[in-house]
């Protein structure tokens, strides 16, 4: 839902775009929390999911690193470098 305007962004740099994405309120009201004024809906997480949230953020960083390890000197196959070739060919874009 937050990935709209980097997506379009990247698209225009012809960039290939990938998202890392974790899930903080996977079903909002299906589970009774309690409601904390100025509290992000982490801070709400009983003290062991809490714990289990943090545990998972820490991972974050492995994964990109692992990612572009993984990617790295691998040629590109994707339509991603000519996102632009049609305004490019009419002297559109740079």
């Amino acid at each position: 839902m937050t990935l709209v305007p980097e997506v379009f962004l990247a698209k225009e740099l012809e960039m290939c775009y990938g998202a890392i994405c974790y899930i903080t309120n996977y079903a909002e009201g299906i589970k009774k929390m309690p409601y904390k004024k100025g509290v992000l809906f982490e801070g709400t997480l009983p003290e062991k999911e809490k714990e289990l949230v943090q545990k998972s953020l820490t991972l974050i960083p492995s994964i990109i690193k692992e990612a572009i390890i993984k990617l790295a000197g691998t040629p590109r196959t994707c339509p991603c470098k000519d996102a632009m070739l049609r305004y490019k060919r009419k002297g559109q874009y740079k």
